[in-house]
């Protein structure tokens, strides 16, 4: 009995060795694949300007902390050897300004009002100045060209968290954040993005313009304009290079990535509860408005990419587009709400025995929209019942 014991305690122990050599040889194997899709360039890319950013970080942190003789900047020091301002020099704080100035430009104008809603949805039309300057700010933003920015996006649309996404939500919240700017493009992404239409930029001289120029033009504007700005106040190239360039993009560039991956894994989509797309307040203050995206889902060619005013949600570049438009520099913006009706009217033709019930919930600038259905026998129970306590 005791032989068998051993015997089955042995087989057993072999097995767990066996178990756990198959799962080591695994996840060897998942790391090695993952690795192959690396994309050496965006990944040391998103590493050293990452990098760059903290450095920044820990400047500001030391200009405000530490005396100003005491200041020291290591890297920035290194430029003695050229006999280039041989004394570290503090942030100055009309530099942190300017990249927080720089903020609102570039993500707002650059990237949610140009790249987003006008070149990427044509949800309104523009004159060349105002599109003139969206391109300008989106070149400060530097998220690629506005001409492979649509592109993606485009797609993203067509093929909204499917494998053909460019970053697929279903993938997990770090692939849709920044896991899909490391690795290399799905054969199904690159598939669908050859496919999709883009006549309307190649019509579009600003656009090509950009485009023949890319990287460099971008590079210029998002990193040696501000760097050139801050000296006009006495600061250090360096230091504009530091705050105003690289903290000031990669700051944009996760705020524009938040609407990927919190919209898309966070919350309810009221607007079409058959996708995964959500409303959030937090993505709409950092992002200009951007975070009503059932809405856009939903309607994507409405041109504020919510369904209430700015007074109701917050959206910064609606506003901004209905100036452009009382100036006449902007018309045609079209709207969602007759589609939206429509769509009510058919939801509740389909459930004749209930009733839609719509209710917004939230502070001023900040309503989100829910619906819910009833029953009506309940629902007009529920409402004899509020107009007797209201006689008594």
């Amino acid at each position: 009995m005791k032989q068998d014991i051993d015997a089955a305690r042995e087989l057993l122990q072999r097995n767990l060795k066996e178990v756990d050599e198959l799962s080591r040889k695994s996840r060897t194997a998942g790391v090695l694949k993952c690795m192959g899709k690396m994309n050496p360039k965006t990944t040391l890319l998103f590493l050293f300007w990452h990098a760059v950013a903290f450095y920044a970080i820990w400047q500001l942190w030391k200009t405000y902390m530490w005396a100003p003789e005491d200041y020291t900047d290591p890297i920035g020091s290194l430029r003695t050897a050229f006999g280039v301002n041989p004394t570290p020099q503090p942030i100055m704080t009309k530099t942190m300004w300017w990249a927080f100035c720089l903020y609102p430009i570039t993500a707002f104008i650059g990237i949610t009002g140009g790249v987003h809603r006008l070149w990427s949805h044509r949800s309104f039309q523009a004159s060349f100045l105002v599109r003139l300057v969206f391109m300008i700010a989106n070149s400060i933003a530097s998220q690629g060209s506005i001409y492979h920015w649509v592109r993606d996006h485009r797609v993203h649309h067509l093929h909204s968290d499917t494998p053909a996404d460019p970053h697929d939500a279903s993938r997990g919240y770090f692939f849709s954040h920044m896991g899909w700017f490391l690795l290399k493009k799905d054969r199904a992404v690159i598939d669908a993005g050859k496919k999709v239409c883009l006549r309307d930029l190649h019509e579009d001289g600003l656009v090509m313009f950009q485009k023949r120029l890319d990287p460099w033009w971008n590079l210029v504007w998002c990193f040696a304009f501000p760097s050139f700005v801050a000296t006009m106040w006495g600061d250090t190239a360096w230091n504009g290079f530091l705050v105003a360039g690289s903290l000031r993009w990669v700051w944009v560039l996760h705020v524009t990535w938040t609407v990927n991956s919190i919209n898309h894994a966070i919350g309810e989509s009221p607007y079409d509860p058959t996708e995964r797309p959500s409303e959030s307040r937090i993505v709409s203050l950092l992002a200009g408005g951007e975070g009503w995206h059932s809405w856009h889902h939903t309607f994507a060619s409405d041109y504020a990419a919510s369904e209430l005013g700015a007074d109701q949600q917050w959206n910064p570049t609606k506003v901004m587009i209905d100036v452009l438009a009382f100036f006449g520099q902007v018309w045609g913006r079209k709207r969602g709400t007759r589609m939206w009706n429509e769509r009510k009217s058919r939801w509740q033709a389909q459930r004749p025995d209930d009733v839609m019930v719509e209710e917004l919930h939230g502070p001023p600038m900040w309503k989100v929209r829910t619906l819910r259905w009833e029953k009506k026998e309940k629902l007009a129970e529920t409402l004899a019942g509020e107009k007797t306590e209201k006689v008594e």
